[in-house]
């Protein structure tokens, strides 16, 4: 009980930030940041394009529990000792492995998030997509129950990408869809393996069949096929524009891309937009580039992911702004419904949507980075 006092009782505001000492508390990432001081802006502010490698130097035996949120408070939480403090936003803190297993239980990496008979931990983490800048702490426990903050650190995203061109073609009738079969792997979904995926031209992909639904309602969301909408919307690839996917390294990752596509009925707009499937880890991530949408005249976009089925209930959130946020359930769908209006008009244009499966390789509950 010590442990979850010390990292979750708020106490005085204590300013001072822990800086990594080798053989206590220290922390890199990617090489970078060993005994760092983060001052007041929480450290060494990185960019990872696609891996990093976390590694701890501290007394062997010692126990590893990784912390991350939307933002850096420096000296938001004193931990353990005078001069110690928690730096990363206490409101969104969430963990990512525990040794301890007192704060986030049932994660398998907890078991190897220990130090090793040289006082050495690290983890490789593989990231085929972009997310929101991260703030990243870690709390060291020694085998005597003495608790270190490491250093903090700001984990910033590559520019959101653009939504390339693939080799295959896609389906170009209007409501019209296309099966894209996996060549070397399959697809973890809600904890479901896929070996193939339909790509429908009204802007969304679905599992176990086709759906050239264009009315994209919260219900159909909710109770028709398994579902990734990246901007599920009345689209014409007939009219104009291309739909276009392929696989990647080795087959490990599968992405689609709607390219200057337009509205039904609409006169001059265009919207480009993508879907990335991670076929390791269950990663999706939606991206847009520039969306009109009918010059604005569209109001029942849909874009994020369910599992159908009516697994879920209704679970509309504004993810423009929720990033950090973990559905309440491992099959909890996770979407904004632009229909609904309440949290104003598309606003997805250029930026990426992580939705990262937290209980295993595509495994929920979902987490929107």
């Amino acid at each position: 009980m010590r442990l979850i006092s010390a990292l979750l009782c708020l106490c005085a505001l204590v300013t001072a930030q822990t800086t990594g000492v080798p053989g206590i508390n220290d922390l890199t990432i990617n090489g970078g940041g060993s005994g760092s001081n983060s001052g007041t802006n929480c450290g060494v502010v990185t960019t990872v394009p696609s891996a990093m490698t976390l590694a701890i130097s501290a007394a062997p035996g010692s126990a590893i529990i990784g912390g991350a949120a939307n933002n850096c408070v420096v000296g938001s939480v004193p931990v353990g000792g005078a001069g110690t403090t928690l730096d990363i936003d206490f409101v969104s803190l969430g963990f990512w492995i525990d040794g301890t297993g007192l704060l986030g239980p049932g994660n398998p990496l907890n078991a190897f998030a220990f130090t090793d008979g040289g006082g050495n931990w690290s983890l490789s983490v593989t990231s085929n997509s972009t997310f929101a800048p991260l703030a990243v702490q870690c709390a060291v426990v020694d085998p005597g129950g003495n608790i270190s903050m490491t250093q903090a650190y700001v984990i910033g995203p590559p520019a959101p990408p653009s939504c390339y061109t693939h080799p295959g073609i896609g389906p170009n009738g209007d409501d019209s869809t296309l099966q894209a079969v996996f060549s070397v792997a399959m697809m973890p979904f809600y904890g479901t393996m896929y070996g193939d995926i339909w790509i429908n031209s009204n802007g969304n992909l679905t599992f176990n069949a086709g759906d050239t639904d264009f009315t994209s309602s919260e219900g159909e969301m909710l109770a028709n096929a398994p579902r990734i909408a990246p901007v599920w919307d009345d689209m014409s690839p007939n009219i104009a524009g291309t739909i276009t996917f392929g696989e990647y390294q080795g087959g490990a990752l599968w992405a689609c891309t709607w390219d200057q596509v337009p509205h039904f009925a609409s006169a001059g707009d265009s919207n480009t937009f993508c879907a990335e499937l991670d076929l390791t880890t269950g990663i999706v991530t939606c991206g847009a580039d520039l969306c009109t949408l009918a010059n604005g005249t569209s109001f029942d976009t849909i874009t994020g992911i369910s599992p159908g089925g009516n697994l879920s209930g209704p679970n509309n959130i504004d993810l423009s702004t929720s990033s950090g946020y973990t559905a309440p359930g491992a099959t909890d769908a996770v979407y904004e419904d632009f229909f609904q209006g309440l949290y104003g008009p598309w606003d997805l244009s250029y930026s990426s949507t992580v939705f990262l499966p937290t209980g295993g390789p595509g495994v929920g509950p979902y987490q929107v980075l």
